[in-house]
């Protein structure tokens, strides 16, 4: 939990910097999550932040603790505006139901002249592929989380952009792919020959996204069924198509610096997932099997989203 918070933290950082406000115009903000000293609470009581950022058991400890300093960092927040919860979908079970409560709380005791802008973030909350149902399953959560009524049409999905030049499909790519199966890959491969290489267009739109009408996320996949479908459309050997899928996987997920570029950014990073099953032969001896398998290779607006399985 505190790892979120400090994470986040240093995100807020960051887009200040980038921000280019002059320093009296900048939003405030502290992390009040337990952590910190006596000293560092103190100040936080009288700097009064715009944000606070904190977890949900230090927020219980602020609303029921008899300390006058706790008090006053709480009571600092009347009027509340934003409530948000990051990492939604962790919030489940019994913790979901405390959770739940503690919002209810939080704005009856902040919030009594006028209701807060409730937001959730989670990049897995809902496996329907219909969009509405989705947005439906999303808004129920979130408004039974909340404790107050969030709409499907305020749900915001996820949208994507290609890494890899929008003019190439793999279906286009003809006999371009068999040759880039053929060739050993080089050392180093920049972004931008990444873009328009062979191997990378097929695995952003063959294993990562499907171009539709609208760019989405495929579901994950095993990279021994990547390697036949792509010796299905290449016409080569599928062991020298798994090798030099595997090849370009880890080179396109190594930092720019690393691949001949600047910059610590993967073309497209992905996250290799390892599921170990059981099988119980006719003698009953357990057999522990390893399945690898390639999931999604994502770019969300200017920022890479790995996944892989």
């Amino acid at each position: 939990m505190n790892a979120l918070a400090n994470s986040q933290r240093e995100e807020l950082n960051k887009f200040l910097d980038q921000s280019g406000l002059p320093e009296n115009l900048r939003p405030t903000f502290a992390g009040y999550t337990g952590q910190e000293s006596a000293d560092e609470r103190e100040r936080i009581r009288e700097a009064k932040p715009d944000i606070l950022l904190t977890n949900f058991m230090m927020l219980e400890l602020l609303m029921t603790r008899q300390s006058k300093l706790d008090q006053t960092v709480i009571e600092n927040a009347q009027g509340l505006d934003f409530i948000v919860l990051d990492e939604l979908h962790t919030y489940r079970g019994r913790q979901g139901a405390d959770v739940a409560m503690l919002m209810r709380r939080l704005r009856d005791r902040l919030c009594r002249d006028r209701s807060p802008l409730c937001i959730g973030t989670s990049a897995t909350m809902s496996s329907q592929e219909d969009d509405a149902e989705r947005a439906f399953a999303v808004a129920k959560v979130a408004s039974r989380l909340f404790g107050t009524d969030i709409p499907p049409d305020a749900v915001i999905d996820e949208t994507f952009e290609r890494a890899t030049d929008p003019k190439l499909k793999p279906q286009t790519l003809g006999t371009a792919l068999a040759n880039a199966v053929d060739a050993d890959l080089p050392a180093t491969l920049t972004d931008e020959e990444l873009r328009s290489h062979p191997l990378a267009v097929w695995i952003e739109l063959e294993i990562g996204l499907q171009d539709g009408q609208q760019l989405r996320r495929r579901p994950p996949t095993k990279l021994s069924e990547a390697a036949r479908r792509l010796a299905v459309q290449t016409g080569r050997d599928e062991a020298r198509c798994r090798a030099q899928l595997q090849a370009i996987l880890m080179l396109m997920s190594r930092p720019a610096s690393e691949r001949g570029g600047t910059g610590k950014r993967a073309f497209l990073a992905f996250k290799l997932r390892t599921s170990v099953t059981k099988r119980i032969w006719k003698e009953n001896a357990p057999l522990l099997q390893s399945s690898i398998g390639v999931s999604t290779l994502i770019r969300t607006a200017r920022f890479f989203i790995p996944t892989i399985l």
